[in-house]
């Protein structure tokens, strides 16, 4: 009986060991995806990409941008695509 649980607990100590390397690579996978959308939702602007911009903006009626400044939102990937048009007419500077 003894052996029996000694040997459970080092299956369940590999297996905890492997879970635990497993969650690992998925958060650092994860962080690295992450990571890139935020440079990506920033980083459009320096070049006025806004086939980049559209990759990483949702384009659904769950999208909600509050601006500051003016107090004022936008509600849904239409009423916002319909004021961004400023992007693709200018030149990058």
């Amino acid at each position: 009986m003894r052996r029996t649980a000694g040997w459970t607990c080092v299956i369940l100590a590999i297996a905890t060991a492997a879970s635990l390397t497993w969650q690992g690579t998925e958060r650092s996978r994860d962080r690295e995806v992450v990571e890139q959308t935020i440079h990506d939702s920033i980083g459009w602007a320096l070049t006025k990409d806004r086939a980049l911009f559209e990759r990483v903006i949702t384009h659904d009626a769950d999208l909600f941008i509050f601006h500051p400044d003016s107090k004022s939102t936008v509600v849904g990937w239409d009423a916002f695509a319909k004021n961004f048009s400023f992007a693709s007419d200018r030149a990058p500077a």
